[in-house]
C-alpha cells in the first residue's frame, strides 16, 4: 500500500512514461511484424517480455465499404466497422507496433452494400492475421500475450486501407538463394565476397576439382562469365 497523493502518481506515471521514445517502428505486414518479433526476443529486448494483441474497431467511411472512390466517400457509412489487427510492444524504449487493415462488417442495416460478401471475408482475414501474430507468440517461451493497445503522445496510429508498409527487398542471388550486393561492376555474396560460385566438378583427366557453378546475380539464373 502506498500513501504516494494523487499528484505523485501521475508524476510517477509521466516519468516512466517518458522513458519511451516518440519514435515508433510501424509494419502493416503480418509476417514482417512477427520476424523483428523474433529477433527482439531472441535479444530478451522486450520490455517486460509483453506483447499486447487487439481488434481496433472505428467507422468505416463510404469508400471502404463500398471498396473503391466515391463522391464524398470519406463520409461515415452508417451501420459499417472498420476493423483491424493491432500488436504492439515496447523494445528499447521504442514502439513496435502492427496495423494490419482487415476489412469492413456491418453492424446494422445500411443499404449499401450486400453484407453476405463483406463480412465473412473480414472474419476471415480477422482470423488468418491474429493467427500469424498468436501462433508466433505462443511459441516463443517466457513472452505473455495481453489486450489493449500501447500509444505514443503523437495519437494512435491504424492502418487505412490504402496504406502498406513493406520492407526493403533483400538482394539474393536468383540461382542459390544467398545474400548478395553489389561492388566493382559485380555481385558478389556476403559470406564469401566473390562473385563466383564454385562447385565441385570432374576434369576430363578423371581427377575432382573445383569448377565455377553460377556468377551470382539477383535476375539471371545460372549466369555464366
Amino acid at each position: 500500500m502506498t500513501n504516494a497523493t494523487p499528484a505523485e502518481i501521475r508524476d510517477q506515471v509521466h516519468k516512466r512514461d517518458a522513458t519511451v521514445s516518440q519514435f515508433s517502428v510501424r509494419f502493416t505486414n503480418p509476417s514482417e511484424f512477427v520476424e523483428d518479433l523474433k529477433r527482439d526476443h531472441r535479444a530478451a529486448a522486450i520490455t517486460d517480455s509483453i506483447l499486447r494483441v487487439a481488434i481496433v474497431n472505428r467507422l468505416a467511411t463510404l469508400e471502404e465499404v463500398n471498396g473503391g472512390w466515391l463522391p464524398g466517400g470519406d463520409r461515415v457509412a452508417k451501420g459499417w466497422q472498420a476493423k483491424s489487427v493491432t500488436a504492439s510492444y515496447l523494445c528499447r524504449g521504442q514502439l513496435v507496433k502492427l496495423s494490419s487493415y482487415c476489412g469492413v462488417a456491418l453492424q446494422e442495416e445500411s443499404g449499401l452494400r450486400d453484407p453476405r460478401e463483406l463480412t465473412p471475408a473480414t472474419a476471415l482475414q480477422l482470423r488468418d492475421t491474429l493467427q500469424k501474430v498468436l501462433g508466433a507468440a505462443d511459441a516463443l517461451k517466457g513472452l505473455e500475450v495481453r489486450g489493449g493497445g500501447l500509444y505514443v503522445d503523437d495519437g494512435e496510429w491504424v492502418a487505412t486501407p490504402d496504406e502498406a508498409i513493406e520492407a526493403a527487398p533483400k538482394d539474393v542471388c536468383i540461382t542459390c538463394g544467398v545474400d548478395i550486393y553489389h561492388a566493382n561492376e559485380a555481385w558478389r555474396a556476403k559470406e564469401t565476397k566473390r562473385a563466383e560460385h564454385f562447385v565441385s566438378g570432374r576434369q576430363p583427366s578423371g581427377r575432382m576439382s573445383r569448377v565455377l557453378g553460377h556468377l551470382h546475380d539477383p535476375q539471371i539464373k545460372d549466369r555464366k562469365l
